[in-house]
């Protein structure tokens, strides 16, 4: 209904009209997928952390501040890398260190401890201080300077739909799983791992979108 009515708005509150261009839209798609992916893991890890590994809160909590604190420093520098460079090696290679921290997460599973967390969320923040503000820029990037406070309200918008749907999601799969056994450790550890494999295809969704995005910026440049 929105979407219906911003259409016949001459001065609509968002201009979802920018959708039309694929570019864009690819750009927000990943966008989505890389912010569901991490407000998933910081809902599972400490959770697996203090169920499984009888971690207390504030050791789950200094097991990923190493990650978290990476992606933190990474994301101004990573600015640098994207004037300096250009889109592509940031954007391209943050997504696959993200993706590969994702498959071992996925790969490790039932077997994750405290250090396997402390290593595989580093390579998975690495990714996302890379890519993950450099995916925005990029986006507004491709619009023009009168669409650029629509495209920078769809960003912010879709950014905390993305954080409920991640966080939402895995607690639903996490619970489900605990539910389905009397051992809550089990549970937790069935349920982890469910959830843990689902961030890995759609890790690998944001992957293939920004390659798609990326590759018609590259074609329509050379054309």
């Amino acid at each position: 209904m929105f979407t219906l009515r911003a259409r016949h708005q001459t001065q609509p509150i968002i201009d979802v009209r920018l959708f039309t261009d694929s570019r864009f839209s690819l750009h927000v798609g990943a966008y989505i997928l890389f912010e569901i992916s991490a407000l998933a893991l910081s809902f599972i890890l400490p959770n697996h952390l203090q169920l499984v590994d009888d971690c207390t809160s504030l050791q789950a909590g200094l097991v990923v501040l190493p990650g978290a604190a990476i992606g933190a420093v990474l994301a101004p520098l990573s600015g640098r890398l994207y004037d300096q460079l250009g889109p592509r090696i940031p954007i391209i290679s943050g997504s696959c260190v993200a993706l590969i921290g994702l498959l071992g997460f996925a790969l490790t599973a039932r077997q994750l401890t405290a250090v396997a967390i402390l290593i595989l969320y580093i390579f998975f923040m690495l990714g996302i201080g890379l890519s993950f503000g450099n995916i925005m820029t990029n986006g507004l990037h491709r619009l023009n300077q009168e669409q650029q406070a629509d495209g920078n309200a769809i960003f912010n918008t879709v950014q905390q739909f993305a954080a409920a749907v991640g966080s939402s999601l895995a607690a639903t799969i996490v619970a489900a799983g605990q539910a389905a056994v009397a051992d809550r450790r089990l549970g937790t550890i069935n349920g982890s791992q469910h959830a843990l494999i689902l961030l890995l295809v759609i890790g690998t969704l944001e992957v293939l979108l920004i390659l798609a995005a990326l590759r018609r910026t590259r074609k329509q440049q050379l054309d």
